[in-house]
C-alpha cells in the first residue's frame, strides 16, 4: 500500500458506511477466513459489492462504474476477445480519447492492464 493511502476499513468508516463495530467483527472474520475484508462485509450482508466497488475506486484513485446506469458500448465490448475478459473479469465500457476504460472486478489484479491492452491493441485506464 503506498504511503499514506487509507485502508478500505477506514474509508468506509468515514464515509459511514460501516460502523466502527461491523469493522471490527468483519476484520476478525477476514483473520480467520483468509478472505479480503470486501469479500467478508459482504457475506456478513453489512455492504453491498457497490459499496464495496465505489469504496475501491476510492483507495486506488480510478473510476467507479456503475453498469447500471451506465451500459458499455457494444463496440468496446467486441474488442476484448470473450476469454480474455472471463479469464481478468474485465468488461471495456468506453473510449476515453485514445484510452479503453475497463471496468474490472479485481483492481488489484496486476496482470489485468497488460492482458486487456495486450488483446484491445490500445491503452487501457482500470475502472471498479
Amino acid at each position: 500500500m503506498a504511503l499514506g493511502r487509507l485502508t478500505l476499513g477506514q474509508i468506509l468508516l468515514r464515509n459511514g458506511c460501516v460502523s466502527e463495530e461491523q469493522l471490527g467483527v468483519a476484520l476478525t472474520e477476514q483473520a480467520q477466513s483468509g478472505l479480503r475484508l470486501g469479500e467478508t462485509l459482504i457475506r456478513m450482508g453489512a455492504l453491498s459489492d457497490t459499496s464495496i466497488a465505489r469504496a475501491l475506486a476510492e483507495q486506488l484513485d480510478i473510476d467507479f462504474v456503475d453498469l447500471d446506469e451506465t451500459p458499455p458500448a457494444p463496440e468496446c465490448v467486441l474488442s476484448l476477445p470473450r476469454e480474455v475478459a472471463l479469464e481478468y473479469g474485465a468488461l471495456p465500457v468506453r473510449m476515453d480519447r485514445n484510452r479503453m476504460v475497463v471496468a474490472v472486478r479485481d483492481p488489484y489484479d496486476i496482470r489485468v492492464d497488460v492482458a486487456v491492452r495486450d488483446a484491445c491493441g490500445c491503452p487501457v485506464r482500470l475502472a471498479v
